[in-house]
């Protein structure tokens, strides 16, 4: 064999063992990476919404614009975000919600919204100026998952029936159990986590629609108030509604 051969055939060794060597990494890596889950807030669940939501008689939808949500920066990313204890955070790479959690939360609030009032959401849309909508507004300030225990909402959420601009701010807190489960191999079952928030939100659009309610009936009156004392001349008060109670 001449030096010539002999080289070609020692650099066709090396790059068949290189090539080997770059196989198994990759075959290794493909089985041990896990698939990706991606899960809503949006859909039908077994639970109906916790509150019924009084309208009186109307029987025309109203119409609601449910603004985009403010959640905390932890949780507003793709991966699901599980409180650990301790002050500590657990981002799952394989777990993640199937739009930005904001949106998750915005559009769950809206269907449970449209279907139980009923409402229309024109969030959006065009409407006329004179129409009466009820604006709300929410700001997410906990947003806790911990899988087989619960999972937490808490809030800050306001309701604006424009054009008259009379609101209601309130403060909901809703802790749902979350049912422990596993997978047959053993790891974590984390359908029971978002439906237990699912269920958060709709106790929460209880709530709501029936603040909408309220704002809905005193619309209808004439909404007249003794001014508190050292008020502006000319400028009557709103009245003081309550909020809603949790069920």
């Amino acid at each position: 064999m001449s030096h010539t051969t002999a080289l070609k055939s020692h650099r066709l060794h090396r790059a068949l063992v290189a090539a080997g060597l770059a196989a198994t990494l990759l075959l290794g890596a493909c089985a041990e990476s896990a698939p990706f889950s991606y899960y809503t807030l949006v859909g039908p669940v077994d639970a109906v919404p916790a509150t019924p939501i009084p309208l009186g008689t109307a029987r025309a939808p109203v119409l609601i614009e449910v603004m985009p949500t403010n959640v905390p920066q932890q949780v507003q990313r793709p991966q699901l975000v599980l409180t650990t204890g301790g002050g500590q955070v657990k981002f799952l790479e394989q777990q993640r919600w199937s739009q930005p959690v904001a949106d998750e939360i915005s559009q769950a609030l809206s269907q449970d919204l449209t279907r139980s009032l009923p409402a229309i959401d024109v969030y959006r849309s065009t409407h006329a100026d004179t129409q009466a909508v009820y604006r709300i507004a929410l700001n997410v300030q906990r947003f806790d998952s911990v899988p087989g225990s619960r999972a937490t909402l808490d809030a800050v959420w306001s309701v604006t029936l424009n054009p008259r601009g009379v609101a209601m701010t309130c403060h909901t807190t809703v802790n749902q159990p979350v049912a422990a489960g596993g997978l047959s191999d053993g790891g974590t079952d984390y359908t029971a986590l978002v439906l237990a928030h699912r269920q958060a939100i709709q106790q929460l659009a209880g709530q709501i629609g029936i603040a909408i309610g309220t704002l809905g009936r005193l619309s209808g009156s004439a909404m007249t108030a003794t001014p508190a004392s050292g008020a502006t001349a000319g400028v009557t008060p709103g009245p003081v509604i309550a909020c809603p109670t949790a069920s």
